[in-house]
């Protein structure tokens, strides 16, 4: 007589109307072995598009939330820990929640090789859950091995990142002073905590997958020899048994691996959510209603700025009148740039308001005021492409004549009509191939795309020669008739082209004339 298993199957068939034959068994065979391949195929499909669109989602998330959160919250993070979490964290927290899938696969998988083996003999499947028992717990500490090795590695991949970030946006004056090995082995020292986090990694991996079969054996071989010897096993169940066995503690085997996976993953998980919910809860307030257009003046009435309990600005009342120039003046530290910073919405008075034509900040959409600015850094920032996508960001809702005219409105068309290329002259890395008037002409262009009411420039000709600075100031001069804007400067050439110039001392204003 056959076994339950064969009389089961025997049954199956005999109940469809399938004739049992070689050539059906055959048949039969083939047919499972690709319906069980598409069925797979299908399965992994589904699992590839669905954690490809949570890596997608985790990035978008990060990147909106970091795109509306509060200025305080920029200055205080390096910003490789978000380049970090956006290249590395979010495609190893993707991969561990793809563990978290595969997991339930081999769980499945499991209870099937149960299934049949306790058809077959429920001795033999009780030995099975024991010794599947025994593998997890013996190998329970090279996951809690992996668990550390993960968080180190999440670690040191972020602090890798940072020190790449800091450290290659300031290599020209590394390189011009010789001190680029310092950086050297800077990169060098966070790159080999970075090679011992993941070799730890790697060798609890490793280690596990290596052990499980030497374990596997020693558990397969005296089941083999009770079962002929003492059970009197037919020889065709035993194999079937046997194979049964191998796969049900193999998959247990890897069910664990699997598992090792996700927990060595699970630091980019928490740490890419981590990023995400803190950006999300420092979101930058968007209700009022519009600001309108600027046509009178810009008050300061009493204002006070405080930053981490430093008091910056003192009781600070100004006006700005549309259409005049403004120059900024004072020692370093005396709150110049963080007057600019709460005029444009970046810092939060701690008392006072700011007024825009007699109506408050405080009642309207910050983001509304700031789509009526230019502003200017004094660090530009230029992107290694084309003067066209320099001054547009890449948004195609500009034409190249607006371009055009927003770069005659900065002084800087004549340059770039005399290149072979014009508005697709590539600039190089942050406009290298521009000297350092042409790439503050093309900032100031970018700034006047959107023929903004309120455009602000911070040290906006220290580094240019006389010529290209008188040249700067007629541009800005021209533009100062149908546009508000503030200079911070210490030049002459600025102060004298200015309507007003406000001196500022230790966030007081001394002087106003």
């Amino acid at each position: 007589p056959g076994s339950k298993l064969e009389q089961a199957f025997a049954d199956s068939l005999a109940f469809m109307g399938i004739p049992q034959s070689l050539t059906v068994m055959l048949v039969l065979i083939v047919v499972a072995v690709f319906l069980k391949s598409a069925l797979k195929m299908f399965a992994m499909s589904l699992v590839g598009s669905t954690v490809a669109y949570i890596t997608y989602t985790f990035r978008s998330r990060l990147v909106r939330a970091l795109m509306v959160a509060k200025w305080q919250y920029f200055v205080s993070r390096p910003i490789g820990s978000f380049t970090n979490a956006i290249g590395v964290e979010a495609s190893s927290a993707s991969a561990t929640i793809n563990c978290g899938f595969r997991i339930v696969a081999m769980f499945v998988q499991v209870s099937v090789y149960l299934v049949l083996a306790l058809v077959l003999n429920p001795y033999v499947t009780l030995f099975s859950l024991i010794i599947g028992a025994v593998l997890i717990i013996a190998f329970s500490g090279l996951v809690g091995f992996s668990r550390r090795a993960g968080l180190r590695n999440s670690r040191a991949n972020e602090s890798l990142q940072t020190a790449i970030a800091d450290g290659l946006s300031g290599i020209k004056p590394l390189r011009a002073m010789a001190r680029e090995r310092r950086l050297s082995e800077l990169l060098d020292r966070e790159s080999n905590n970075l090679f011992r986090a993941q070799r730890h990694l790697i060798f609890s991996k490793e280690a596990l997958t290596a052990a499980r079969e030497p374990v596997l054996i020693l558990a397969l071989a005296p089941l083999i020899y009770v079962a002929m010897t003492h059970l009197g096993m037919p020889f065709e169940q035993l194999i079937v048994l046997a194979y049964l066995f191998y796969r049900t503690i193999n998959s247990v085997g890897n069910l664990q691996e699997i598992y090792q996976g996700m927990v060595s993953g699970e630091s980019f998980y928490r740490a890419m959510q981590g990023k995400i919910e803190s950006a999300e809860q420092q979101a930058e307030s968007q209700s009022g209603s519009p600001m309108p257009p600027l046509q009178d003046v810009i008050s300061l009435k009493n204002l006070s700025v405080e930053i981490d309990g430093t008091s910056i600005l003192n009781d600070i009342s100004l006006d700005f009148p549309a259409n005049t120039i403004t120059a900024i003046v004072g020692p370093s530290g005396a709150g110049k740039t963080t007057l600019v910073d709460v005029i444009l919405g970046l810092h939060a008075p701690t008392s006072g308001d700011i007024l825009v034509d007699g109506r408050p900040f405080s009642s309207h959409n910050i983001l509304s005021w700031r789509q009526q600015v230019g502003y200017v850094p004094q660090e530009m920032l230029l992107f290694h492409d084309t003067v066209l996508n320099n001054v547009t960001l890449g948004d195609t809702r500009y034409s190249d004549k607006d371009v055009e005219t927003a770069l005659r409105n900065a002084g800087a068309w004549d340059f770039v009509e005399e290149t072979p290329e014009e508005l697709q002259t590539m600039v190089g890395e942050k406009g290298a191939k521009l000297s350092g008037g042409q790439r503050q002409r093309i900032a100031i262009a970018r700034a006047l795309l959107d023929r903004p009411k309120l455009v602000i420039l911070d040290e906006p000709t220290t580094a240019l020669d006389p010529v290209t600075e008188a040249e700067v100031c007629n541009s800005l001069k021209t533009l100062g008739e149908n546009v508000t804007i503030l200079l911070i400067s210490h030049q002459p050439a600025l102060t004298a082209i200015s309507d007003q110039v406000i001196r500022l001392s230790h966030g007081r204003v001394v002087d106003a004339a």
